[in-house]
């Protein structure tokens, strides 16, 4: 299979336009969604990087993650040196689920992040999941990043999160207050198949966020063949929508809903996604979708499908979940 783009070329971190279209999300190097003992995720990161994905997300929350995918690019490092790829993590929340957005918890988290990472520097930092605490404290961790930034630790600085009014808020209020806005946020499960909410508030967020990273174009393992996870917060009704519609793919399309899903987030954002990765299989599938929307024929084959399963989903499509204030 041929690369997404280059290949062990260095990268200017202060930029994040030379992201490649997909970004490896290492959450799945985490106890929520896999047994890391079965992991090989050497084997993994080396799959990414010698297909031209050449950003890697992970963060604290999301329990050795940090440790799994640092040791990693640290093996992979004579053929992959540190200035070929971007590294991301975030800040602020715990695996034990605790939050602290305090300055000096931030500078320790980002002190604990380098080291986990085994660099001198990361090339994004997100304050994470910032609906579960106030407005006021996440500028603070916002501000404290920034910091970071001009002593040179972190390149990048951003926040994460979901509920989209939340993140509009947030961000219109970092260019009041900070003078400058962020470079970067993600969002998740807010551009998919079942739900394309995210473009309503582009209008808002391209006015004051640098670059904007799409999150988990399956909703959490939601769009897909299989049960969703059981901590997965959509509402039964659209867990029984998602089933018919993957029921539809496997009989109708002889395809899974997954694969499905994967080139409507790829092939309809015009940007980074960040798509989540566990074996050598799901990045060769990855990066295989994503070529197949590059062929003008699938394109036109895949907008049919998109629209049956979206008419299957119904009065579910758009529908998001609460989270913390949003």
């Amino acid at each position: 299979m041929e690369p997404i783009g280059p290949v062990a070329v260095p990268v200017n971190g202060k930029s994040l336009v030379g992201m490649s279209p997909i970004c490896f999300g290492a959450g799945t190097f985490a106890p929520q969604y896999n047994q890391t003992e079965h992991l090989q995720p050497t084997d993994v990161v080396r799959r990414a990087l010698d297909l031209g994905i050449n950003c890697f997300d992970t963060s604290p929350y999301y329990g050795e993650s940090e440790i799994i995918l640092g040791d990693a690019l640290q093996n992979l490092s004579p053929e992959y040196p540190r200035n070929t790829y971007y590294v991301a993590t975030k800040c602020g929340r715990e695996p034990t689920n605790e939050f602290d957005y305090t300055p000096s918890w931030i500078r320790k988290s980002v002190e604990r992040s380098l080291g986990r990472l085994h660099t001198s520097y990361l090339d994004v930092v997100y304050v994470h999941d910032v609906e579960f605490k106030t407005e006021d404290e996440a500028v603070l961790a916002v501000k404290t990043l920034f910091e970071l930034k001009q002593e040179g630790k972190i390149l990048n600085v951003g926040f994460s999160g979901y509920p989209l009014p939340v993140l509009v808020s947030l961000a219109e209020r970092i260019v009041k207050e900070l003078g400058k806005p962020v470079d970067a946020i993600i969002t998740y499960s807010n551009f998919n198949i079942a739900n394309t909410s995210l473009l309503k508030y582009m209008p808002q967020l391209s006015q004051c966020v640098g670059q904007i990273l799409s999150a988990s174009p399956f909703s959490m393992g939601l769009l897909t063949s299989r049960e969703p996870p059981k901590w997965h917060p959509g509402s039964p009704a659209l867990k029984a929508a998602v089933t018919k519609a993957a029921a539809f793919c496997d009989a109708e399309l002889r395809e899974p809903l997954a694969d499905l899903a994967a080139r409507f987030a790829l092939e309809k954002w015009e940007g980074v996604t960040l798509v989540g990765c566990s074996t050598v299989d799901e990045v060769d599938s990855a990066v295989a979708n994503w070529w197949k929307c590059q062929d003008k024929a699938q394109r036109e084959k895949d907008e049919v499908a998109f629209r049956r399963v979206r008419e299957i989903l119904g009065d579910q499509l758009d529908v998001c979940w609460p989270s913390g204030r949003g």
